[in-house]
C-alpha cells in the first residue's frame, strides 16, 4: 500500500506542478478510495468533501460521485449526519448522493438508507435538484442547459419529470414544493 501512496502522491504533485488542477483532484480522489480501502475512514472522508467542494465549481461533480464506491460515499454521509462538517458540505453529500443512483459504481443502496424518503433527495435526482435551483434563479432552459453543459431539450425533457414527480403544473410551483420538501436555495 505505501507504493500505491507514493505513486499518488507522486502524480498528484505532477499535475499541481503542471497547472492541471482536475488531474490533482483526479489523484485526490483515487487517494480517497484507497484511504478507505485501507481503513483510514475519517482521512477518506475528510478527503472526499474537500475533492467535493473544489469540483462543484468545475462541474465535474457528477461524474465524480458516479466513481466512489457505495461504502465511502455511506461513511461519509454518515460522519456528516452526527455533525462532523458543515450544513453546506452535508447538503451537497446527499446531493451527490444521489447521482450515484443511476450508475452501477454509484451509492445507491447506501444513499437510499441515508435520506429521508420525506426529502427532496427523496424525490428528485441530483440533476433535476439542480434544474430547479436553475429554475428558482429565473433562468430559462437554455440558460440551464448552458449552466450544467446539457442541451435545452434535456433541461426540458428533466423539468416535465421534476413537474410529474412533485406534482405541480408550473416552475414556480415546482420551485415552492422543492423548498416545501427542504431545498435551500442560496
Amino acid at each position: 500500500m505505501t507504493r500505491c501512496a507514493a505513486l499518488i502522491a507522486r502524480a498528484r504533485a505532477c499535475a499541481r506542478a503542471t497547472g492541471d488542477a482536475l488531474e490533482a483532484l483526479r489523484w485526490d480522489l483515487f487517494d480517497a478510495r484507497l484511504l478507505h480501502y485501507v481503513g483510514d475512514k475519517d482521512s477518506a472522508t475528510d478527503l472526499l468533501v474537500q475533492c467535493v467542494r473544489k469540483l462543484e465549481p468545475f462541474g465535474f461533480v457528477r461524474p465524480a460521485a458516479e466513481s466512489i464506491p457505495r461504502d465511502l460515499w455511506a461513511d461519509t454521509l454518515e460522519r456528516l449526519s452526527r455533525g462532523q462538517g458543515t450544513q453546506q458540505e452535508a447538503a451537497l453529500i446527499a446531493r451527490l448522493a444521489c447521482a450515484g443512483e443511476a450508475s452501477a459504481g454509484g451509492i445507491a443502496e447506501g444513499a437510499t438508507m441515508l435520506k429521508p424518503a420525506g426529502t427532496i433527495f427523496g424525490v428528485l435526482t441530483s440533476r433535476e435538484i439542480d434544474i430547479v435551483i436553475g429554475t428558482a434563479g429565473n433562468l430559462t432552459n437554455k440558460e440551464i442547459a448552458r449552466q450544467l453543459h446539457l442541451m435545452p431539450e434535456t433541461v426540458k425533457w428533466h423539468l416535465k419529470n421534476i413537474l410529474r414527480k412533485l406534482g405541480c403544473t408550473t416552475r414556480s410551483e415546482a420551485v415552492q414544493q422543492a423548498i416545501a420538501l427542504g431545498l435551500t436555495i442560496a
